[in-house]
């Protein structure tokens, strides 16, 4: 048999308390990239006119 030695668990505390910072920093990362993709629809279509007006004078 291989020499195996047992280690004993960590308290529920600690591992909760690592838990909860663990989901804290996720929500954050996940707030952020969030934050980021929204942009306002009066934005998008703004930029899709200039875009067409663009072509328009190109062509």
């Amino acid at each position: 048999m291989d020499n195996i030695t047992a280690v004993p668990p960590l308290s529920t505390k600690t591992m909760t308390e690592h838990d909860r910072e663990i989901y804290n920093i996720i929500n954050e990362i996940t707030r952020f990239d969030n934050e980021e993709e929204d942009v306002p629809l009066s934005l998008l279509k703004m930029s899709m006119h200039y875009k067409m007006s663009a072509r328009k004078t190109t062509h």
